[in-house]
């Protein structure tokens, strides 16, 4: 996700993408995150078609796949499932988590399960 989230930056659409101005980004992100990192995750976007294979250039450009797949992902995770794990947190009190759909039903699972286990006899 942070390297989607990065890619969805507009600095790249002028100068391009390397592994030396993408890497300092994600590295923000994710502590320790190391140049052979970014060279195996650049090959990886490559080889999925998100950036196109051209060896005769020093930089990387994002394909429009590239470009439509990482806005996807990057809004997906912040406005589906970010707040959905929020709905999920078991600490949230039961007369907020009643009023959200998903939480109600994650914890009728979680219920469930836990019967099945005392049933089936096998300590949790």
């Amino acid at each position: 996700m942070a390297l989607f989230a990065c890619l969805c930056s507009f600095q790249h659409q002028f100068a391009g993408l390397t592994n030396r101005t993408l890497r300092p980004q994600i590295a923000e992100l994710i502590g320790g995150y190391t140049q052979g990192q970014m060279t195996y995750d650049l090959r990886r976007l490559r080889r999925k078609g998100l950036i196109p294979p051209d060896p005769t250039l020093p930089w990387y450009e994002l394909t429009a796949f590239g470009r439509r797949t990482a806005v996807f992902f990057t809004k997906t995770h912040v406005r589906i499932v970010n707040p959905s794990l929020a709905e999920l947190d078991p600490q949230l009190p039961p007369e907020i988590a009643n009023n959200h759909p998903l939480a109600r039903a994650w914890r009728a699972f979680e219920h469930a399960l836990e019967d099945k286990i005392k049933q089936a006899a096998i300590a949790a």
